[in-house]
């Protein structure tokens, strides 16, 4: 995909070239999935077209990273609320019951 689209850049004049530059970083920024997201866009750059606003941030990319490391440092961390797993539990801790073994 990176081939593909230094190709189709190569192919443009200068200022569709940073047309260009500029809405791939927004549309990769917003990307859970550049990949797909690349293949999607070469469709649209080899034939002019421009690419249009970027989606909202999917899962996993660099902008929803980028809020909830800013949202992680705003929020308390640690202590109350949240399960406890140390205790309790459904286990049968006295020894006997059947079970698989």
């Amino acid at each position: 995909a990176e081939t593909s689209i230094s190709d189709i850049l190569a192919r443009c004049s200068k200022e569709k070239q940073e047309e260009y530059y500029y809405d791939l970083e927004r549309h990769f920024e917003c990307s859970g999935k550049p990949s797909a997201t690349a293949m999607m866009i070469m469709k649209k750059m080899a034939n002019g077209e421009p690419l249009g606003p970027p989606g909202r941030p999917g899962k996993g990319s660099y902008l929803e990273r980028l809020q909830n490391e800013k949202e992680g440092k705003d929020k308390p961390r640690g202590g109350g609320g949240g399960d406890d797993r140390r205790g309790g539990g459904d286990r049968d801790t006295r020894g006997g019951g059947g079970g698989d073994r």
